[in-house]
C-alpha cells in the first residue's frame, strides 16, 4: 500500500514561496529570505508517490518561483495562481493556448517534432493565413532558426537556438489542420463578404460600421488583380480596371484554347486574320501595362529620393519601411517590365509567323545587320549615284546620304528646316523666334549648344540605325509586312514653283521592293527620336509625341507624298511607336506663316506671336493626343555590313537575302 501526502494547494496562503520580509531592525539594513510557515495543512488534494508530474512540480516550484521573482513576475505568477483558484481563469483563452503550444515547442528536442493539440490555435493560425497569407506567419514567428542548417545534421533544428515569437506551423502544416471552418480562401483585393456575414450572424443583437486604414494598404502588389480596392473612393474605380482586366484575360484564355486546339493543322487565311487580330489586341495591353509599369517606377523614384532626402534631415524620424516598400514596388514593376517584354517577343514574332513574314529578328537587345535584308534599302553614297545619273542631270536631292558634305550645302540654302521649324514659328516662344530669326537672315549666330545638348544630339545620331533596326525587323513584320524600308536624302517643300523649307526624314515606307531613282507607293514618313533626357524622372521612352515634333512630322508627310508617319521612340530596351495622320490645315498654316515672315519684304524681327502661331499651337497639341500609339516593342541594335550587300544598278544598296 502506497504512502499517501496530504497538502492543501487551495489554500489562499503561498506555498513553497519564498517572500522577501524586512528584519525588525534598523532602518537601510539589507533583506533577507525567509521562508513561509504553515506550508503543510489538511489535506484536500491526494496522489501518490508515482504521480510523476506532480512530483516533478512540487520539487521545481521553489526553483521556478525564484527565477520569476528574478526577473521581476512574481506578482504574475501570483496573479495567475489567484485566478486558477478562484475559477476566473478562461483555460481555452487564444493566448494561453498559444503560450502553451510555445512551451510545447521549447520542449522538444528538435523542432520538427512540434505538434499543435489545440484546436482553437488551429482555426488561429488558419483563419490568419487567409486573411493575410505569408506575410502572417513571416510576421508573427521570428527568427526561427535562421542560419543552423549549416551548423546542424539534417532534419535536425534545436529549439534552444529558435529566436520565435510564436510557435508558428508551416503553410504546409496549416493546410492539413482540420479546423471544421468552412472558409473560402480569398486571395483578391476588396471586402472579406463572407466573415462580413459571419460577424452579423453571431451578434444580431449588435450594429458594426464597415471601415479601413488606407494608410495601410499596398497598392499594386497583388498578382492578379492590381491595386486594392478601396470601393469606389480609388482615384479611377478599380472595378472598371478589374472589368478590363478580366476582359483581357478571358480573350488571351480563349486564344490560347484556340490555338491549341489548331496546332498542326492547316489553318484557312480567315482563321490567320482572326488569330492576327486577336494576337495584336494582346500586344497592345502589353504595351499599356508596360506604359503603366514605367509611369509608375518614374513616379516611385521620385518619391523614394524625398524621403532619402527627408531621412536625411530629419533626424529622429525613421522613413526605412516607406523607403523599402517603394524600393520593392519599382523592383517589382521592373520585374513586370521584363517578363511583358519577352512575352510581346513571342507574340510579336507568332504574328510574323501568320504574316508569311521571315523579317522578324526573334532575339532583342542584340545586333540586327540590316545589309543582309532585301527588304532594307540603303542610299549609296555621292560618288557611286554619278554613275547612273545623266552627267547634265542634278542628283535628286531625296538621293543625297544624310550628314555628307553635299547634304549640308543643301540644307544650308534654307533658312527654314524641318528640324528647326518648331522654333522658326514661335512655337517655342517669341524670345527663342526672334533668336532664330536673327540667324536666318544672317544678323546674328545662335550660341553654340553646351555640352549637355550636345551630348544628347550625338546619343540621337549614333542610335538612329538601332531605331531604324527596331523598326525594320520588330514593328513592320508583326504590323506592317511586305513594306520596305528606304533611307531618305533632303526632301523639298514648295509653295508654288518656290523652295521655302527642307527636310530630312529618317526614311520611308514604300510598298514596293524595287530599287528606283522615282519616289513611288510611299506609305509612311519615318521619324525616329532617341532621348537621352538629363531629367532622371522621365520615361525612357515617350508615349505621348512631344508638340515640338509635330510640325518636323507634318512638313515630311507633305515632301514625301504620303498621308501617314511612323514615328519611333529608341531605348536601350523597348521603343515605342505611334502612326500619326497628315493635317492639312496646319501644313497650310506651316507654309503660310513660313513665307510670310522668312520670304516676305519684312527684315525685322517678329515682335509679337501671329494668329496662325497660336492656332498652330492647338493644332499641334490636338495632333500629338489623336496620334495613335501602336505599342512598346523590344529594341534590338542595327548595323550596316558591306559585305552583306549585292551589287545592283539602282541608288540604292540592296541587301543580298542568302547572306542573311
Amino acid at each position: 500500500m502506497k504512502r499517501k501526502r496530504n497538502y492543501n494547494y487551495g489554500n489562499k496562503k503561498r506555498q513553497w514561496v519564498t517572500k522577501r520580509r524586512k528584519k525588525q531592525s534598523s532602518e537601510g539594513e539589507p533583506m533577507e529570505e525567509v521562508e513561509d510557515e504553515n506550508i503543510i495543512t489538511e489535506a484536500t488534494h491526494e496522489y501518490c508517490e508515482d504521480d510523476v508530474e506532480m512530483n516533478e512540480i512540487v520539487n521545481l516550484l521553489p526553483i521556478v518561483i525564484k527565477e520569476i521573482a528574478r526577473f521581476g513576475f512574481l506578482q504574475y505568477l501570483l496573479m495567475f495562481f489567484n485566478l486558477i483558484a478562484n475559477k476566473k481563469f478562461d483555460f481555452s483563452n487564444i493566448c494561453f493556448l498559444l503560450f502553451c503550444d510555445i512551451l510545447r515547442f521549447w520542449s522538444t528536442p528538435t523542432t520538427i517534432l512540434m505538434r499543435y493539440p489545440f484546436k482553437e490555435t488551429k482555426q488561429f493560425w488558419y483563419i490568419g493565413k487567409i486573411l493575410f497569407h505569408g506575410r502572417f506567419q513571416r510576421f508573427m514567428t521570428g527568427y526561427k532558426n535562421t542560419g543552423q542548417s549549416c551548423d546542424t545534421s539534417k532534419g535536425f533544428y534545436d529549439p534552444d537556438n529558435a529566436l520565435i515569437n510564436f510557435a508558428v506551423p508551416s503553410h504546409i502544416h496549416i493546410e492539413t489542420f482540420n479546423t471544421d471552418l468552412n472558409l473560402p480562401d480569398i486571395k483578391g483585393p476588396g471586402k472579406f463578404d463572407f466573415m462580413v456575414k459571419k460577424v452579423v450572424s453571431t451578434n444580431p443583437s449588435n450594429s458594426f460600421a464597415l471601415t479601413f486604414d488606407g494608410k495601410k494598404l499596398a497598392p499594386g502588389l497583388t498578382t492578379d488583380s492590381g491595386d486594392v480596392d478601396l470601393l469606389g473612393y480609388e482615384e479611377i474605380p478599380l472595378k472598371i480596371k478589374q472589368d478590363q482586366f478580366q476582359t483581357m484575360y478571358k480573350q488571351i484564355m480563349d486564344l490560347y484554347d484556340r490555338l491549341k486546339h489548331f496546332e498542326g493543322s492547316v489553318l484557312s487565311q480567315l482563321d490567320k486574320n482572326e488569330f492576327v487580330t486577336s494576337l495584336r489586341y494582346v500586344s497592345f495591353n502589353l504595351s499599356l501595362a508596360t506604359k503603366d509599369m514605367r509611369q509608375l517606377i518614374s513616379k516611385q523614384t521620385y518619391a523614394l529620393d524625398k524621403f532619402i532626402l527627408k531621412d536625411e534631415k530629419e533626424i529622429g524620424k525613421n522613413y526605412s519601411y516607406v523607403i523599402d516598400v517603394i524600393k520593392t514596388n519599382i523592383y517589382r514593376a521592373k520585374a513586370v517590365i521584363s517578363d511583358a517584354l519577352k512575352a510581346h517577343n513571342c507574340i510579336l514574332n507568332a504574328i510574323s509567323h501568320f504574316n508569311k513574314s521571315n523579317e522578324y529578328v526573334m532575339d532583342f537587345c542584340n545586333k540586327v545587320d540590316l545589309s543582309a535584308s532585301p527588304s532594307f534599302f540603303n542610299l549609296k553614297d555621292h560618288n557611286s549615284l554619278k554613275e547612273i545619273i545623266n552627267e547634265d542631270e542634278e542628283t535628286p536631292t531625296h538621293l543625297i546620304k544624310q550628314r555628307t558634305k553635299k547634304w549640308e550645302e543643301i540644307r544650308a540654302a534654307f533658312k527654314v528646316t524641318g528640324s528647326k521649324a518648331h522654333q522658326a514659328l514661335g512655337l517655342d516662344g517669341l524670345k527663342k523666334q526672334k533668336a532664330f530669326f536673327q540667324e536666318a537672315i544672317g544678323q546674328q549666330r545662335q550660341p553654340e549648344p553646351d555640352d549637355v545638348q550636345k551630348k544628347a544630339m550625338r546619343y540621337g545620331t549614333e542610335n538612329e540605325i538601332n531605331a531604324l533596326a527596331t523598326l525594320h525587323s520588330k514593328v513592320l513584320p508583326s504590323y506592317f509586312p511586305n513594306l520596305s524600308y528606304y533611307e531618305e536624302g533632303i526632301r523639298i517643300v514648295k509653295t508654288g514653283s518656290r523652295n521655302i523649307i527642307g527636310v530630312s526624314p529618317d526614311g520611308s515606307i514604300r510598298a514596293s521592293q524595287k530599287n528606283v531613282i522615282t519616289s513611288e507607293n510611299i506609305t509612311f514618313a519615318v521619324e525616329v527620336k532617341c532621348p537621352m533626357s538629363v531629367y532622371k524622372y522621365n520615361t525612357p521612352v515617350y508615349y505621348k509625341i512631344p508638340e515640338r515634333y509635330i510640325c518636323q512630322v507634318m512638313l515630311e508627310m507633305r515632301a514625301l507624298g504620303c498621308k501617314e508617319c511612323l514615328f519611333v521612340c529608341w531605348s536601350e530596351e523597348s521603343s515605342t511607336v505611334f502612326r500619326v495622320r497628315i493635317k492639312q490645315r496646319l501644313i497650310a498654316l506651316i507654309l503660310n506663316e513660313t513665307m510670310d515672315v522668312y520670304y516676305g519684304d519684312n527684315k525685322t524681327a517678329p515682335s509679337r506671336l501671329s494668329v496662325r502661331t497660336k492656332e498652330m499651337k492647338v493644332l499641334c497639341k490636338e495632333v500629338s493626343e489623336q496620334s495613335e500609339f501602336i505599342g512598346e516593342f523590344p529594341s534590338v541594335y542595327g548595323t550596316v555590313t558591306i559585305e552583306n550587300s549585292k551589287p545592283s544598278a539602282g541608288p540604292y544598296v540592296v541587301g543580298d537575302e542568302k547572306k542573311s
